[in-house]
């Protein structure tokens, strides 16, 4: 459970702080395996074989083996800008948005959930996505504030869109790539780049390493 060397700085992946997590984890028919050093070479119809040799029997697996976090969703609903590129292929070489709430060609969407009545949209195509944003605080702030603080910047440019008879609210490619350098520079001031998280999309092989 602590071992001799650290595999990475404390913090940079998210930690378990459940009540009692520890102590069920160190109950003696628990068994925890390194297997970045002793991986699974075979699963068998009675359970899983490690390079050490050793098979572990089991009546069930559950396979907890990661998620494609922040982007993945985002990037597997089919979603195309105004040129018809998927965002998929937009976000193929690395994560672009605008204050982590707007991309660029894709008008008048926004990354927050909102609850908003017809009313108020008047004219305005709104589409939203059921997401944190991509480079937004997400993962490191507390929700709720989080989305308090978005919602009411939406909500702020739906008021202005209205007032002043905009119907197309689009961000740009240089407000993106702005954004996209102040998030890493933000970011490699940390130790978070050095841990393979999710944070940083490391968990998924051939995501690009970057701060989600």
């Amino acid at each position: 459970m602590a071992p001799l060397k650290a595999p990475h700085p404390w913090g940079t992946k998210r930690p378990s702080l459940e009540q009692n997590f520890y102590e069920a984890m160190d109950r003696p028919e628990n068994d925890v395996v390194d297997i970045k050093n002793n991986p699974v070479i075979e699963v068998t119809d009675k359970g899983i074989m490690t390079e050490d040799g050793v098979l572990r029997e089991f009546d069930l697996i559950a396979l907890a083996t990661g998620f494609d976090a922040v982007t993945g969703g985002m990037k597997n609903m089919g979603l195309l800008d105004i040129n018809g590129v998927d965002l998929k292929e937009r976000w193929s070489d690395g994560t672009y948005s605008h204050i982590g709430l707007a991309c660029a060609d894709f008008p008048n969407m926004f990354f927050r959930k909102l609850s908003c009545n017809n009313t108020c949209l008047k004219n305005i195509v709104l589409t939203l996505t059921p997401v944190y944003g991509a480079q937004g605080p997400t993962a490191f702030s507390n929700g709720p504030s989080c989305v308090e603080c978005q919602g009411d910047w939406i909500i702020d440019a739906l008021a202005k869109l209205r007032k002043e008879n905009i119907t197309y609210l689009n961000a740009t490619r240089e407000a993106e790539k702005d954004w996209n350098q102040k998030v890493t520079e933000l970011s490699d001031k940390t130790l978070f780049p050095i841990s393979d998280s999710w944070y940083m999309g490391a968990n998924i092989p051939g995501k690009k390493r970057e701060q989600l």
